[in-house]
């Protein structure tokens, strides 16, 4: 029985030579890794190229099902790292939980995730139409974290039409977003489509208490439970390490052990 491993890159993937492209030809090759963190690693503010490189070899990995890319300004100078994230969710059929929080991806990332993640079988099949294949997008994410990625009004298009057709996610955290009550409206609209979000998290957008009540209740209705007593993926599945010096080891073995073709 082969081994599964984790990975936990953490704050020195700009320390190992060539980290992103020979992290990426690595992820093409590897098969026991379970978990990918590259939390931190400010992979934003580094070459377009190189962090493409990591998507592209993930894109290609076939045992990876949770990936950790919080905190890195995917959204900074223009990167298109949001796409990126993107087009590796188009053609990987594995990972199930993201964690894009913090990196001030704004519309235009939201923009790029609906592309992949909204789920245009979901009219056909509500009118009995036959599925077509070419307009087949992601359908194995069912955790994402978009915590504090400054989307603003901007997004709510996007993200409404994600929550409205997407039949898959089951948990999605949209926190501390700059939303704001009217526009979150349209949020809470979209919610009364969905059947299928059993976590979903809305605080500090200024939403009312009335909208966050009602939402609550249609992720109830969901068999969903309160936010309060649940766990998701920004606070456990990918939780930071509790030592630095344990996230210094842990990254050093990281890189050894993704080099291994397994």
């Amino acid at each position: 029985m082969q081994e599964m491993l984790s990975v936990y890159v953490v704050a020195s993937l700009d320390t190992v030579k060539d980290g992103p492209s020979s992290l990426g030809a690595a992820l093409a090759k590897n098969s026991t890794l379970r978990e990918l963190r590259l939390g931190s690693n400010d992979l934003g503010n580094g070459s377009e190229y190189g962090f493409r490189q990591v998507m592209k070899g993930l894109s290609q990995n076939r045992s990876v099902v949770a990936v950790d890319l919080q905190d890195n300004k995917l959204g900074h100078n223009h990167i298109k790292g949001t796409q990126a994230v993107a087009d590796m969710l188009a053609v990987n059929p594995c990972v199930t939980r993201l964690n894009l929080a913090n990196n001030q991806i704004d519309e235009m990332g939201a923009m790029s995730l609906y592309q992949v993640l909204k789920d245009d079988q979901a009219i056909l099949r509500r009118r009995g139409a036959p599925i077509l294949d070419k307009l087949r997008r992601n359908e194995t994410l069912t955790d994402l974290n978009l915590f504090h990625n400054d989307l603003g009004a901007a997004s709510v298009m996007p993200l409404s039409d994600i929550i409205k057709m997407n039949s898959f996610l089951k948990v999605l955290n949209l926190e501390s977003n700059r939303i704001g009550a009217v526009s979150g409206e349209l949020i809470v609209d979209a919610m009364t489509e969905n059947k299928t979000l059993t976590d979903f998290r809305v605080k500090f957008n200024q939403f009312t208490h009335q909208m966050e009540e009602r939402i609550a209740g249609m992720v109830r209705a969901n068999g969903g439970r309160d936010s309060k007593t649940t766990e998701s993926l920004s606070e456990v599945a990918l939780q930071p390490f509790a030592s630095r010096a344990l996230m210094k080891r842990s990254a050093i073995l990281a890189t050894r052990s993704v080099d291994v073709e397994s």
